[in-house]
């Protein structure tokens, strides 16, 4: 236990010296290497992409190289461990562990166990120098939480894989974090906007619920805005609301109880559940429409009676078994890309119950209880 506590103190000491780099105070498009941009930059890493994809979708093959001591990992979560998306990730990591026989130690660390300011980030950091684990998987990335994994990447102790991330940040280019996983944000949001844009009949009225800032605001929203009109469409209103159900329901009672509109472009899945509920509330099946960016139980409901146009369904649960894939990878001392990209898929009536269930258990191969609760 001193041993772990000199550790982590002497780690504060050194890093302390550096200075914490203001990644996201700056501008996000400055700092965000995108998909294109980094296999430019780095063609060699494109095949390792694709050998590692083909071991994330097929069935987990035991470690070859078991370590001699259980494993510790960290897995720092984005909100309360009770989501669903957080259930999930938990869930599918595990189980993906189990296939590969790595014996481990998990522990969660969330945003709630930390405040958000300099000093929350500094206790969050000891927090996590004092479990010293031997990985640290970060499920979000924003101002705080970066100032608590650039702590932890240049001595390379734990090794980080940032999750649900596609875009290295430009920053941390020195000294990278073991690998990225997450999905094209900018690319599955310019084919959702080019269905919608097919779909919707010319004259058609759009509204727009968008996030005032942040990664997804850069790489959805704004991509959804810059697309659209790219397709000579106009969108009436732009509202920007918080990342949260309760705020973008009212929202979107508000802009639907003002006037007709055919459409409302919902960015996250919370704002998604909020507009559905708020369209279900006003009696508009089948007269407003909007997206979302999942596949749950409720969603296909949505599909059915009119309230969904359609989805780009993200096959979730690859990101999670691509963490599980990185620590087996890196116990073997195989080549492991810096960069993984899951898949995605529209999704839009007509479908059949059978391929929608295929659809499901495609993007939910381990979590799929938890997502139709």
């Amino acid at each position: 236990m001193q041993q772990t506590f000199f550790g982590a103190f002497l780690r504060i000491v050194l890093i302390g010296l550096l200075p914490i780099q203001s990644s996201f105070s700056t501008t996000l498009s400055s700092i965000l290497i995108d998909s294109q941009q980094f296999y430019s930059a780095y063609p060699e890493q494109l095949p390792l992409g694709e050998q590692f994809a083909e071991a994330v979708e097929a069935s987990g093959v035991t470690v070859s190289n078991p370590p001699q001591d259980t494993l510790r990992i960290v897995i720092q979560l984005v909100g309360p461990e009770s989501t669903l998306k957080n259930q999930a990730i938990l869930e599918t990591f595990k189980q993906r562990m189990r296939e590969l026989r790595i014996d481990y130690r998990l522990d969660t660390f969330t945003e709630s166990d930390y405040l958000g300011d300099k000093e929350g980030a500094l206790q969050g950091y000891l927090k996590i120098a004092a479990m010293d684990p031997d990985y640290l998987l970060v499920t979000g990335v924003h101002a705080i939480q970066s100032r608590i994994v650039e702590r932890f990447l240049l001595p390379r102790k734990p090794k980080v894989i940032v999750y649900d991330m596609a875009t290295p940040l430009s920053s941390w280019e020195n000294h990278p974090p073991l690998i990225y996983i997450g999905f094209d944000e900018k690319l599955a949001t310019s084919q959702l906007a080019l269905a919608i844009h097919k779909k919707l009949p010319v004259k058609s009225t759009m509204h727009a619920l968008v996030l005032p800032s942040g990664y997804l605001s850069h790489t959805r929203c704004d991509t959804f805005l810059d697309r659209t009109y790219d397709n000579n469409r106009k969108i009436q209103v732009i509202r920007h609301v918080e990342n949260n159900r309760k705020l973008a329901y009212q929202a979107a009672l508000e802009l639907l109880s003002a006037s007709p509109v055919d459409f409302v472009f919902s960015c996250t899945q919370a704002i998604s559940d909020g507009v559905m509920m708020a369209i279900k509330a006003l009696g508009l099946e089948g007269k407003t429409q909007t997206n979302t960016w999942r596949l749950s139980s409720e969603d296909i409901k949505g599909l059915r009676d009119g309230r969904l146009l359609m989805s780009y369904l993200f096959m979730q649960d690859e990101l999670a078994v691509g963490m599980a894939e990185a620590v087996k990878r890196d116990l073997e001392g195989a080549r492991m890309p810096r960069l993984y990209m899951a898949n995605g898929h529209l999704v839009y009536m007509p479908l059949s119950d059978k391929r929608l269930g295929e659809l499901q258990r495609q993007a939910y191969r381990y979590s799929r209880s938890i997502w139709q609760k």
